[in-house]
């Protein structure tokens, strides 16, 4: 089968699997680990870009959810005009970044002091000195920032200005809420896949910086039940199952042979701590710390001279 290079251009996470929340669960685990391995502060641009893709599409998701539940009430257009005024900001702030040559440039810093913690969350009185302050920025750098960026900033800060409360349904706002979504949502997958390149150029050969750095298991719904059977053969010692060990997870195990059979746990293929012995008809129910604080794989032994059978769920 042929390398497909092509994932490389269009990004890591494109799986229509991996949900939007999930993907911002994910993306917070990341740069969680990029702050605490970050050697010479080589990722500190990574972070802070990654960290406004989040907010982004945290407020999104929040707003979408809001204007789910309001279908049947009012409705502010003086809100809707902020929050479109808030996610341009937010989208622009990397871009800024980029064009004034990094977030230690007196420029960007003078632009946007306190990244988008100037537009979300804070009072209305603030958000609308904010936003004035950011369009004289705008004028003074539009040189190196061109035009549009303040004419764009004008023009949504009057249509917040001129906004009158109106009564209707929320339908519109929630179809312009799933496009803003998806439109956030492309804009930190592409964000993470950055960083991951960026992360393997910076540890080539690195057998454990990917699981350092990502945790990929956040992508994905967990099933909530794992279950295993086999019939291990006399004097036999197989494998039952790879595991991702969490010490809150529980093993259940049924011996429903006619034969002892014994279970443990193995770490990178060498057995470690204790075993759980059942005779025919017997049951074991146990966390995974029972076993070791520690596992990559479960294993049955069938010391006896007849073939076994068992049943093995684990459940998280």
């Amino acid at each position: 089968m042929a390398i497909d290079l092509q994932i490389l251009f269009d990004g890591f996470f494109i799986d229509p699997k991996i949900t939007h929340s999930r993907l911002s669960v994910f993306a917070k685990d990341a740069i969680f680990n990029m702050i605490h391995n970050n050697p010479g502060g080589i990722y500190d641009d990574s972070i802070d870009s990654t960290q406004a893709a989040i907010d982004n599409l945290d407020s999104i998701m929040s707003s979408k959810t809001g204007d789910k539940g309001s279908r049947k009430g009012e409705t502010s257009a003086r809100n809707i005009a902020r929050r479109n005024i808030e996610i341009y900001c937010a989208n622009r702030i990397g871009w800024a970044r980029t064009l004034f040559g990094g977030k230690k440039d007196a420029r960007f810093i003078a632009t946007f002091p306190k990244l988008t913690r100037a537009f979300y969350n804070v009072p209305a009185p603030k958000f609308e000195d904010n936003i004035e302050a950011l369009i004289g920025k705008a004028h003074l750098y539009s040189s190196v920032l061109g035009t549009d960026f303040e004419t764009d900033l004008t023009t949504l800060f009057n249509a917040y200005s001129n906004a009158d409360a109106s009564q209707g349904t929320f339908n519109t706002a929630v179809r312009t809420d799933i496009v803003n979504e998806k439109m956030a949502a492309d804009v930190l997958s592409d964000q993470l896949s950055d960083n991951a390149l960026l992360i393997a150029r910076n540890n080539r050969k690195s057998q454990t910086a990917a699981k350092l750095y990502f945790n990929v298991d956040l992508l994905y719904p967990h099933t909530k039940k794992e279950i295993h059977k086999g019939k291990p053969a006399a004097h036999s010692e197989t494998e039952v199952c790879p595991i991702k060990y969490s010490e809150g997870k529980s093993v259940h195990i049924y011996n429903t042979g006619a034969c002892r059979l014994s279970f443990g746990m193995k770490l990178n293929g060498i057995k470690v701590g204790e075993t759980t012995t059942l005779e025919h008809g017997e049951k074991s129910s146990q966390k995974f710390d029972f076993y070791f604080t520690n596992g990559t794989s479960i294993y049955v032994e069938n010391d006896t001279d007849i073939d076994g059978m068992y049943q093995l769920n684990i459940v998280p």
